[in-house]
């Protein structure tokens, strides 16, 4: 049985649904547009997109695709990343997108009917997406919270707003990502409390 979740298309040959014992299936996976083979999973971890499979038992094999996802400020100023920073991300993967916003600005709302919550879940179903975020000037009394990941994690802020009034106090709190851990705060933050409540007595 060959199954793929989406980005290319999988075929066998022969294309029989039953086999001899013992036979050679000769199974090929083939990626779409924008979109390249990563590895087979369940009855092979193999990452050549053609393999020659024995029919010793039944087996059933499903071809995993990645692309690219690429993060941009399309107004105002800030800095947009993709974390973690690497890829090609399988189809289906969840990535978090966060904006950091400059001086004097905060981030507004994500393109394409993303909403505003920061970090964003992003989910991929189609090759090489762009997800571009707003960036808007303060107001006067109005103060912002950037946070900025070193390292595999991100993290959620409570409450879950972008743009706060001077001297509101907001939590942030830090998850690893893979095995990781919190090591330190650093910025207007010192030590490794979490979650970290921040008075934002100015834009931190």
């Amino acid at each position: 049985t060959l199954t793929t979740a989406g980005g290319g298309t999988v075929a066998k040959s022969p294309s029989a649904s039953s086999f001899l014992s013992n036979a050679v299936v000769t199974v090929t996976a083939r990626p779409e547009p924008g979109w390249v083979f990563l590895n087979w999973t369940g009855a092979s971890t193999d990452t050549s997109p053609t393999i020659a499979v024995t029919m010793d038992q039944p087996k059933r094999l499903r071809a995993v695709f990645g692309t690219t996802v690429t993060a941009s400020s399309i107004a105002g100023k800030g800095t947009v990343m993709v974390i973690p920073a690497r890829g090609p991300y399988p189809f289906g993967a969840l990535v978090r997108v966060s904006a950091i916003p400059s001086a004097g600005f905060y981030f507004g709302v994500w393109d394409n009917g993303l909403g505003n919550v920061n970090p964003l879940e992003f989910e991929v179903t189609s090759a090489n997406p762009t997800v571009f975020g707003r960036f808007i000037p303060l107001a006067p009394g109005q103060v912002t919270l950037a946070v900025n990941v070193a390292g595999d994690g991100f993290w959620r802020g409570s409450p879950q707003k972008n743009v706060f009034a001077g001297g509101e106090i907001a939590t942030v709190a830090a998850k690893g990502l893979e095995g990781t851990v919190l090591d330190h705060w650093s910025g207007d933050a010192t030590g490794r409390q979490n979650p970290l409540p921040v008075t934002l007595d100015q834009s931190k």
